[in-house]
């Protein structure tokens, strides 16, 4: 009844409730489980490939819900919630991931997927959603350089909503879908001018050190 009520209420509205968001997650990751475990009898490199999918798949709906209901949340002075996201809405330039950060992630990355060839399992799927993790750090720096506006554009134009309009919309880092999924997406948002541009990839201008906005 409560999945029933879910989808019956969610017609154009926006999911308020995180307990709504976890049951729609429920049902699509039970959906791909049972599309791969399919897979297996079929042929084995899908099998494995629809594992790391799923497994990636649940890390970014945990980096969609972390960071509206955590980073987001209107009780800052919890001990969990110290992130110092604020901090980056102000200078969206300022990543606190380094190089060497980012190379050991990406071979932490590459040890995962070797083990889950060899050991040829369902830790596939663990091994996709620890995977997340990486793609999450190395796709968030790509969001902030203005290369990505020709490859990464839908993503790249939520995350400057999120930025300088709309902080209690656009979520997704990773990926926009979830957004689209809960409809945390502005319904009529303003155009993007050159200035807020100027100001979300580079952060060099004292005068634009504040927040700014559409």
């Amino acid at each position: 009844m409560k999945l029933i009520q879910v989808f019956k209420n969610r017609h154009g509205k926006q999911y308020e409730n995180p307990v709504d968001c976890v049951i729609t997650f429920l049902l699509l990751f039970t959906t791909m489980l049972l599309i791969s475990i399919s897979l297996r009898y079929y042929n084995e490199l899908l099998f494995h490939s629809a594992l790391l999918f799923s497994g990636w798949f649940a890390l970014t709906f945990g980096e969609y819900m972390t960071h509206r209901y955590l980073m987001h949340t209107k009780h800052k002075e919890h001990p969990l919630v110290d992130f110092n996201h604020d901090h980056h809405h102000s200078h969206p330039t300022e990543i606190k991931i380094s190089r060497i950060q980012r190379f050991l992630l990406l071979i932490g990355c590459a040890i995962l997927i070797g083990l889950s060839i060899w050991l040829h399992n369902y830790f596939t799927l663990v091994a996709g959603f620890l995977c997340g993790f990486p793609v999450y750090t190395f796709m968030h720096f790509l969001l902030h350089q203005k290369s990505a506006q020709k490859f990464l554009r839908k993503l790249v134009k939520y995350h400057i909503y999120h930025h300088c309009k709309y902080p209690e919309k656009c979520y997704g880092i990773s990926v926009t879908w979830w957004d689209d999924i809960f409809r945390t997406v502005p319904l009529n948002p303003a155009p993007i001018s050159q200035r807020i541009i100027d100001f979300y990839f580079a952060d060099d201008n004292p005068s634009k050190k504040n927040n700014l906005h559409l």
